[in-house]
């Protein structure tokens, strides 16, 4: 699997479980702030996996990408 993909594919699983999260706890405003932690985390966690398994290449491509799409 390439590190994109498994980038995308652990930051889905963790907007999953924020939506889960937050459809089933109790108190609404304690449901936003898990969902809204696990987004962050989610972010944050992807983001370091892309950089350990990453080509130089890889990530300059999604630099590349990113920088871009913002045009």
């Amino acid at each position: 699997m390439s590190a994109t993909a498994l980038k995308y594919l652990i930051l889905f699983a963790f907007y999953a479980v924020a939506v889960v999260a937050y459809l089933n706890m109790t108190p609404v405003w304690l449901g936003i702030a898990v969902a809204v932690f696990l987004a962050l985390a989610g972010a944050i966690v992807s983001q370091l996996v892309f950089k350990r398994l990453a080509t130089p290449k890889q990530i300059r491509d999604d630099l590349e990408s990113r920088a871009r799409s913002h045009d």
